[in-house]
């Protein structure tokens, strides 16, 4: 098992920072990221520069109308099943 007398979690700017100045020290440091394409943290990837920001944003966007429009398509989905039994299969009272 390795011993590390500093764990860091997150690659970016200032967890490589920290990252280097403990190392620099003479800490054994292990740094953690969750994902592959966020070297570099969220602000070189998808926060403080404007166009990524937009970008970043109008891929938000565009996943959320799909989903309501995939919702919309699994409940009339079911809607239009449900219908269809009560033709057939009516409900004596």
């Amino acid at each position: 098992m390795n011993k590390y007398q500093a764990v860091i979690i997150g690659f970016g700017k200032a967890g490589k920072t920290l990252a280097v100045t403990l190392a620099k020290a003479g800490w054994r440091v292990a740094l953690i990221e969750q994902s592959n394409a966020m070297y570099g943290g969220t602000c070189i990837n998808i926060g403080c520069i404007p166009t990524k920001t937009l970008v970043h944003d109008a891929q938000q966007h565009t996943d959320f109308v799909r989903a309501i429009q995939r919702k919309n398509e699994v409940v009339n989905f079911y809607v239009i099943r449900i219908f269809i039994i009560l033709r057939i299969c009516p409900i004596s009272t």
